[in-house]
């Protein structure tokens, strides 16, 4: 039985487990904290993770995995409790937490002195409660430690000058530290527009400095249902594909009524379509209150203050935090395995390198992508396990380099990069198919929530419940929201 290393615990390594589990391969999972979960799991000190009041970015169920819809029970957005819940039921039902080593921390991972005839890789593993390292080989490797671990700070004119606190948006836990202080946000993604709010409950005042801007998405859309079930639809892609400057148009439209871009000093040179997407309903009241103020690029630092672009007059800042985003770098692995000397992604499908003889390392959620990462790393764990049990093979290396050379986006379609998984491991619905067999299944997937139940419908281990699953998913959003009524209903007549 092939022998496969997952590193990690969070969200990726759990399904990479399970996937592995269905492969009907031997895995062993390697956790350097004390708790599975990853980032989800709230932890005051050291090790990085969600801040204490940190909401899911995603609805429920459009963060679900594709064979274990969330409780019907659990609010649409989750707090990082009951994300965490849900990721502890996921892998008590698929039996997942006996695979795995806490306080196991892989250092390194590098082929075997044989790798060439044994495909085999050599993981360096720490352990945490003696500091003791030892060695052990595996058939297969899969690297689960996510794209958030290094952050990225850029440099600025005269920081060096600043004498106050600087931090990135990684470290953000809690937010008394800033209570009556002034503080400067730099970003204007979805971590800067979160901590932007949370901060300005207690700070004196946040500046949130924002280069070109951004569209603001609320996270309830219309009749209170959540906004990423109506955006994220297959016939809403299929017509912004071929109307993209009529569906800008119609979006921008409607969140004009909401907030007036312009007059909140937010809009972007980009489309709304064409851009990254931050969903936040709070910011528009904090900016009209005062709590939050809009700048524009930082000119430069000084000791105690900060001078924005356009402003003659400096702003007192006792804070600085960048909410500049991530690194494309693991720590574990040489950089040769997953770049080109360019600095490009030498990774098939965001998760193979290329340059190997055998295809026995992948990488899961190392990949920026406009969707929840629960599900694409599931979908890429599918794919690679796979892979990893000898099920699948990938083409040849240069039909690879062709594929990778036609289509090298910064940041991946996530609807596209769902259908190109899937289609690797062959489950990808042919919608076509039902349109005549079943009818309302059809169309359901055609204009219904993208939910990640229909890349069970078909294929290998498909699940009989996934046709349910997604039919009964608008009774899953909206059961939270008349539990106090239904509890009425349930008391006795004489209470």
């Amino acid at each position: 039985m092939r022998q496969i290393a997952v590193v990690g615990a969070g969200a990726s390594g759990l399904t990479a487990i399970k996937c592995c589990l269905e492969e009907g391969v031997d895995v062993s999972c390697f956790e350097k904290t004390e708790n599975f979960g990853g980032r989800w799991c709230f932890r005051k000190h050291s090790v990085p993770s969600v801040m204490k009041s940190t909401a899911s970015l995603y609805s429920k169920e459009m963060i679900a995995f594709s064979d274990f819809p969330p409780p019907k029970s659990y609010p649409n957005y989750m707090l990082h409790t009951k994300m965490l819940e849900y990721l502890q039921m996921y892998a008590e039902h698929f039996h997942l937490l006996s695979h795995i080593q806490y306080h196991s921390e892989v250092v390194q991972v590098i082929p075997t002195k044989d790798f060439g005839t044994s495909g085999k890789w050599l993981l360096k593993i720490v352990d945490l409660k003696t500091g003791r390292i030892n060695e052990q080989e595996f058939d297969g490797v899969m690297i689960c430690t996510g794209r958030l671990s290094h952050a990225y700070i850029p440099t600025t004119p005269n920081r060096e000058n600043f004498r106050g606190k600087v931090l990135h948006t990684q470290s953000l836990k809690t937010t008394q530290e800033f209570e009556n202080l002034n503080v400067l946000i730099i970003g204007s993604g979805n971590s800067a527009v979160d901590a932007a709010v949370d901060i300005s409950i207690l700070a004196k005042q946040v500046y949130l400095s924002t280069r070109s801007g951004t569209w603001i998405l609320p996270k309830v859309g219309p009749k209170g249902f959540p906004f990423d079930m109506v955006l994220l639809r297959r016939h809403f892609h299929i017509l912004k594909r071929y109307f993209n400057n009529t569906m800008n148009n119609f979006l921008e439209k409607y969140l004009e009524k909401k907030i007036q871009h312009e007059a909140f000093n937010l809009k972007p040179n980009h489309r709304v379509l064409d851009g990254p997407l931050v969903m936040n309903d709070i910011i528009p009241d904090k900016i009209l209150t005062g709590r939050v103020h809009i700048k524009g690029t930082v000119k430069k630092f000084e000791e105690n203050a900060v001078v924005f672009e356009g402003d003659h007059k400096a702003e007192d800042i006792d804070v600085v935090i960048f909410a500049t985003g991530y690194e494309m770098k693991l720590s574990l692995l040489e950089e040769k395995f997953y770049k080109t000397d360019q600095g490009q992604s030498n990774l098939y499908k965001r998760v193979f390198p290329l340059g190997l003889k055998h295809s026995t390392l992948a990488i899961i959620g190392f990949v920026e992508c406009q969707g929840p990462m629960t599900t694409i790393a599931e979908s890429q764990s599918r794919w690679a396990a796979r892979i990893l049990s000898g099920k699948l093979k990938l083409p040849r290396e240069d039909i690879l380099k062709d594929r990778m050379q036609m289509k090298v986006p910064v940041v991946e379609d996530y609807m596209e990069y769902m259908n190109e998984l899937a289609e690797e491991y062959g489950a990808k619905p042919v919608l076509s198919t039902f349109l005549f067999k079943d009818f309302y299944l059809y169309w359901r997937c055609l204009t219904g929530p993208f939910l990640s139940y229909q890349y069970r419908l078909s294929g290998p281990h498909k699940w009989d419940d996934a046709r349910r699953a997604i039919f009964e998913c608008y009774d899953r959003v909206t059961w939270p929201l008349s539990i106090a009524n239904q509890t009425k209903m349930k008391k006795p007549e004489n209470s």
